[in-house]
């Protein structure tokens, strides 16, 4: 059984819609060709002008020099130094200097004495002050004193020690044993003298 009316019907719709779309794109077409050429068309009312660059001239050239120098006969002529005169010789200046005459007290001193110790210097035994401590130890050394006298061999001031053993206590011991001796005295020919005198005490185990 067959239905002619149905596909008729349906034949017709696909039509109009393909006939819709075909004009659809007709327009389009025409929208945008005329579109694009009112662009691209130039106004004819508008005149065009043209502007001619010029291009710079070369200055003229510089004419040659009237005058060439020649360099193989050019000469140049240097003057001598004006003389300068010189000064006479000057003789030597001499200048006289009084010598004034010798006198007694300018003449050599004859040499002064030598100083003498008279007597003979007493210093306690070091071992009466070696400190017990120190001996229990085995500590030793040795430490430089320097004692100064007046002109009757009196001590003046106290001991001073030129180099010390090592050991602050060692030191303070030799300081005693200088501190209770007994010094010479000191001539110089005749004349009492003060002076100073150095020792080495020395503590040194036996």
């Amino acid at each position: 059984m067959t239905y002619p009316f149905a596909e008729s019907q349906f034949l017709s719709r696909r039509l109009i819609a393909a006939a819709g779309i075909v004009m659809l794109h007709g327009l389009v077409g025409y929208f945008l060709v005329t579109g694009l050429m009112h662009t691209i068309t130039v106004n004819p009312s508008t005149p065009l002008t043209g502007v001619v660059l010029q291009l710079p001239r070369k200055p003229p050239a510089l004419p040659p020099p009237a005058f060439k120098p020649d360099r193989l006969r050019t000469q140049i002529v240097v003057s001598p130094p004006p003389a300068v005169p010189e000064d006479p010789p000057q003789p030597d200046s001499v200048r006289s200097v009084p010598v004034s005459p010798l006198t007694p007290s300018s003449a050599l001193a004859p040499p002064a004495d030598p100083i003498r110790v008279i007597g003979r210097h007493q210093l306690p035994d070091s071992e009466d002050y070696y400190p017990d401590e120190l001996r229990r130890l085995r500590v030793q050394g040795a430490t430089n004193m320097q004692v100064c006298v007046d002109e009757r061999g009196v001590r003046r001031g106290e001991p001073q020690i030129e180099q010390t053993s090592g050991s602050e206590r060692l030191d303070m011991a030799a300081l005693n044993v200088a501190r209770h001796g007994r010094y010479a005295r000191s001539v110089q020919g005749e004349t009492p003298v003060a002076n100073c005198y150095h020792f080495r005490i020395i503590f040194k185990l036996n």
